[in-house]
């Protein structure tokens, strides 16, 4: 039998004691289940690296996608797999990969799942280095983040209004003025800017039901963002296209790289960064490649398709064509 390390974080707006019992419950079909609950992000991320050197198989983030990040972390490069089970707010890795939302049933589909291999992104400053699972954020992205920790109860109080909330406060007070203090450098072809994202996987993230693409469905591959400046009406535009699927290239002093190999971002002053919607740390200097063949994931089977799942088959698909290329 195969053997599960649950690494649970019970801060999660969506956690219980009763729902991870009932998870424990259902993976015991399939694995021998231990559980373990870190008291910091760090911890887990070392909780899961122990794990891989220990021969599980198989280490399950449950809780938002901030656990999920840390765990991811402690397993690239090893044979052991990343399972999610969502029982954050936003839960955008989960939803990206076609996973129900109640953490149960997410357990149920993974008595099925299947093992690939998953394309991440990699972020050094020089000194340290992280990997990110679905997006990355240098500047406003960032800032929106540091906003929105700022209160950290009220994400489960009002859930996604609160990232609106912060976001539009973020965008008015701090960036409809900004000049650009960001260098972004991307295969050779340079841009002043206030915000630079990295869309891993698409959707890049959601708002309650809305989803957000920097890229369309059909495009394969990381995709690179860099914004000039951020008045409020251009703010609004970038934001009306990335939710209905329309070209935000097209968005005035918006740049767009599909497929990049190498984004190099400059910033001056420091600035913060995060990664899966978790702040990572701030510097004036961070190199991003894409990481094709870091992380194994216990990903939803074909048999196991539910209405509402065909658009996440299609973005998995997209990166299994990616990491064929790579």
């Amino acid at each position: 039998m195969e053997r599960l390390l649950i690494i649970a974080n019970p801060a999660a707006s969506g956690f219980t004691g009763a729902s991870l019992r009932a998870v424990t419950h259902v993976l015991r079909r399939r694995f021998e289940v231990d559980t373990e609950w870190p008291t910091s992000a760090e911890g887990s991320k070392t909780a899961a690296a122990a794990a891989a050197a220990a021969g599980y198989d198989v280490v399950a983030a449950m809780g938002g996608d901030g656990v999920a990040h840390q765990v991811a972390n402690g397993l690239v490069h090893t044979k052991t797999s990343l399972a999610v089970i969502p029982a954050g707010t936003t839960n955008v890795l989960a939803r990206i990969v076609g996973l129900p939302s109640k953490p149960a049933k997410a357990a149920t589909v993974l008595l099925e799942a299947e093992r690939q291999t998953v394309p991440l992104a990699h972020v050094t400053d020089g000194d340290t280095a992280h990997y990110a699972l679905f997006a990355l954020g240098v500047g406003f992205d960032a800032d929106m983040v540091r906003e929105s920790e700022r209160r950290p109860h009220a994400k489960g109080k009002i859930g996604a209004l609160h990232y609106v909330r912060s976001a539009v406060s973020v965008a008015i007070r701090d960036y409809r003025t900004k000049p650009a203090n960001l260098k972004a450098v991307c295969d050779g072809e340079s841009i002043a800017a206030v915000s630079v994202m990295v869309q891993i996987h698409t959707p890049y993230t959601f708002f309650g039901p809305m989803a957000l693409s920097l890229t369309d469905d059909t495009s394969d591959g990381p995709a690179a963002f860099a914004v000039t400046r951020l008045p409020v009406r251009r703010a609004a535009s970038i934001f009306s296209r990335a939710a209905t699927r329309r070209n935000v290239s097209a968005a005035r002093g918006v740049k767009i790289w599909h497929n990049f190999e190498k984004l190099i971002v400059e910033a001056d002053p420091a600035t913060h960064i995060q990664a899966d919607g978790d702040l990572i740390g701030a510097g004036e200097y961070f190199e991003i490649t894409p990481a094709p063949g870091a992380l194994t994931m216990m990903l939803p089977a074909a048999g196991q398709d539910r209405p509402g799942r065909e658009a996440s088959r299609r973005r998995l698909s997209q990166l299994v064509r990616w990491r064929a290329r790579s």
